[in-house]
């Protein structure tokens, strides 16, 4: 990411759950991919916690805020496993773009 001019912040928790990581590989692709991708973004936060008996999943960045959201195949493949594991994908455009997955421990 360096290279190509992209400020990347990753902050992964140690999840001891082989799904959740498999989840969390594919939200790392799928929301960086984008935020280059559609978004021209040149700095990314990506971040999991874990909260209230949950698993949450963030992505921002400050690339360009969509003023409607299409779900082409990459999230709708991501809201499908998201489903798929009884999670939420909540996607808010209020200044920056951000994606908030929370599932289920």
């Amino acid at each position: 990411m360096k290279d190509i001019g992209i400020k990347l912040d990753i902050n992964v928790t140690n999840i001891d759950n082989g799904n959740i990581m498999i989840l969390i590989n594919k939200f790392i692709k799928e929301t960086t991919t984008n935020a280059i991708r559609h978004g021209k973004a040149s700095k990314i936060t990506i971040s999991t916690s874990i909260k209230n008996g949950q698993y949450i999943l963030h992505t921002s960045n400050n690339g360009i805020v969509p003023q409607t959201i299409e779900y082409g195949n990459g999230l709708s493949s991501l809201l499908l496993n998201v489903k798929k594991l009884n999670g939420k994908m909540n996607i808010t455009t209020d200044g920056v773009f951000e994606i908030t997955v929370t599932l289920p421990i």
